[in-house]
């Protein structure tokens, strides 16, 4: 099964076992494994290959705001040239940035 952006904005109505907001986790992962691990960057890559494009696209226009080199990178290994996200979806994005 492919993940949908629907599926990311989802997450922001879900707590992991720790309590911690499984959005803020997801993305907080993805910075990590850039920062942190060895291969970082794969490790994001088999991440976001479970996501369709415009999901892929989503994660990395959130993750601009994060951490823009794990962004970089991550875009350059998916060989994604340029980012579409819809208005919508954009919104959703600012809204988050917005509430932290």
């Amino acid at each position: 099964m492919v993940n949908t952006v629907g599926d990311i904005i989802e997450m922001k109505n879900h707590t992991n076992n720790l309590g911690i907001n499984v959005y803020e986790w997801f993305f907080t992962d993805l910075e990590n494994n850039y920062i942190s691990k060895l291969n970082g960057t794969k490790r994001n890559v088999s991440i976001v290959e479970n996501y369709d494009e415009e999901a892929q696209a989503y994660i990395i226009q959130q993750l601009f705001y994060i951490n823009k080199n794990a962004a970089g990178e991550l875009m350059k290994e998916l060989k994604i040239v340029k980012l579409f996200v819809t208005n919508d979806n954009y919104n959703h994005i600012i809204q988050t940035l917005n509430n932290n």
